[in-house]
């Protein structure tokens, strides 16, 4: 868990919300970063400047590469340099949801984004960037019971996911221990990381995961010495429901 939250929000554990400040030629074709040799931007043709060379980003959001003249309407597009958005600022509300909108997803990649502004509200936060009603949804019964919090009946409540680390931990480790997903489970005792890292993202990061792993997380929980008790998921929630019906 600790290793995913390393690679996915930073050495500084700071939780954070998804940004969507993506330029328009990244979210059509893919784009260069930290490059040496800057194309400036034209402000008649209003096509933003770029990179010709550095460290290639390719396109995140199939929808956009079949639509590119939504990603020229709202992506952004710079002038002089890279991020300035000289020509045009990107427009990261109505990037995140079209890019969310189960509608414009394959089945496979569905979130639960079915109401109109979904795609914003439930973007990627927390330390496992947790993105999508449907795992907002599971992850709000636990914020509720044990915080006190709703993070799905307004913006406010789904901001507290990237602001409250006390949110953030309960929603995220309740993603994690998701039915269908059952991470808590799957990496009892499991020592290889890809094993979990793909059931977290399509191929995100997964090497530096595994570094995080074996060289910072395993050593600092001292994974080595730790006796794997296994337990069925069924067992687990019987305990869970008995430890709930005594604290009441």
């Amino acid at each position: 868990f600790f290793a995913q939250a390393k690679i996915e929000v930073g050495e500084s554990f700071s939780i954070h919300s998804e940004s969507f400040n993506y330029s328009a030629r990244r979210l059509k074709q893919g784009d260069y970063i930290r490059g040496k040799t800057w194309v400036r931007g034209n402000t008649v043709t209003k096509e933003g400047g770029y990179y010709k060379d550095g460290k290639f980003k390719s396109p995140l959001f199939s929808y956009f590469k079949k639509h590119p003249e939504l990603a020229d309407k709202y992506g952004r597009k710079d002038l002089n340099k890279y991020k300035d958005s000289g020509i045009q600022k990107a427009d990261q509300r109505m990037i995140a949801n079209i890019a969310y909108d189960d509608k414009n997803r394959s089945v496979r990649e569905k979130l639960g984004n079915t109401q109109v502004g979904d795609g914003w509200r439930f973007r990627g936060r927390g330390l496992i960037q947790i993105t999508g009603r449907d795992n907002y949804t599971a992850a709000n019964k636990y914020t509720k019971e044990r915080l006190g919090k709703d993070i799905i009946a307004t913006d406010q409540g789904a901001d507290l996911v990237g602001t409250d680390i006390e949110v953030a931990m309960v929603a995220c480790m309740a993603y994690w221990a998701k039915m269908g997903r059952n991470l808590d489970v799957k990496s009892n005792g499991e020592l290889d990381t890809y094993t979990i890292s793909k059931e977290i993202g399509n191929n995100v990061a997964y090497d530096e995961k595994e570094i995080a792993f074996n060289n910072i997380t395993s050593k600092c929980f001292r994974v080595k010495e730790c006796s794997i008790k296994t337990i069925s998921r069924k067992t687990k929630e019987k305990k869970e429901d008995k430890k709930l019906k005594i604290e009441e």
